[in-house]
């Protein structure tokens, strides 16, 4: 108890046990991090919200800067508009789906409870399902998100050789 900050329980989608969240304290994890590396995610292009927002500030961009006469700089300032566009934009829908989840757990954990109380609710029980799957979609949005980056990491990093491997190798070389 005294080496942590706060424990909560999780409804898990499509799971019939709850996820259980500890937070530890500890010095290390409070340390700053920096803004992180930003990459598009080009899925954002699907989303017509987005595509119609771009279509109409890139507009502007254009308005902006249309007295620069180096076509090289003014390409470059636009370039410049249109990832900080997309930074905010992403961080907005970032922001949106953590708060939906939030909402939603919050939700079904009440649900719980009133369904404990009242366990023949047919109402409680089908915005129980309801809820679960509304989750379980943004689950495995997440999980596939993971997935890409797990992907991307790989790919950009590579395999990397460990020192018991190279030794390992340089042995079976000399025999």
């Amino acid at each position: 108890m005294n080496l942590t900050n706060k424990c909560t329980i999780a409804v898990a989608p499509a799971r019939d046990h709850s996820a259980i969240f500890i937070h530890f304290k500890s010095a290390e994890l409070k340390q700053e991090k920096g803004p992180g590396f930003w990459k598009f995610n080009q899925s954002l292009l699907h989303h017509e919200t987005y595509v119609s927002l771009l279509r109409v500030e890139l507009e502007n961009f254009k308005q902006k800067y249309i007295d620069v006469e180096d076509l090289n700089v003014r390409w470059d300032l636009i370039k410049m508009e249109i990832r900080g566009f997309k930074v905010k934009y992403s961080k907005n829908k970032s922001r949106e789906r953590k708060s939906t989840e939030t909402i939603l757990q919050n939700r079904i954990i009440d649900l719980f409870k009133r369904a404990e109380a009242d366990a023949t609710n047919k109402h409680i029980i089908c915005e129980i399902q309801s809820i679960r799957l509304r989750l379980k979609k943004i689950m495995q949005y997440k999980t596939k998100g993971e997935i890409l980056r797990s992907k991307v990491r790989w790919y950009e990093d590579g395999e990397r050789n460990t020192r018991t491997y190279k030794i390992m190798t340089k042995r079976q070389l000399q025999n």
